[in-house]
């Protein structure tokens, strides 16, 4: 997710609290605290703007987390 963010990829995020229920969002962004905790940076429909920072720490509820990032016709994968 961070690689592709940082390349300008749009990338679809699905958080996962359980095997029927989960939310897809838009990643937009990412960020690591000094003390290791990461966050993904989403479009999340939760509140009327883009900036909604999600902990990625167990502890927070989701246990599982699928990404798909998407190319601009004729760009490298690389």
């Amino acid at each position: 997710i961070q690689q592709a963010i940082s390349k300008g990829r749009i990338v679809s995020v699905q958080l996962m609290y359980s095997p029927n229920v989960g939310h897809w969002t838009l990643c937009t962004g990412w960020r690591v605290d000094q003390d290791g905790t990461r966050y993904l940076r989403l479009v999340s429909g939760w509140k009327g703007d883009a900036d909604t920072f999600y902990c990625l720490d167990r502890d927070n509820g989701c246990h599982l987390i699928t990404s798909t990032a998407y190319y601009w016709r004729g760009e490298s994968y690389a």
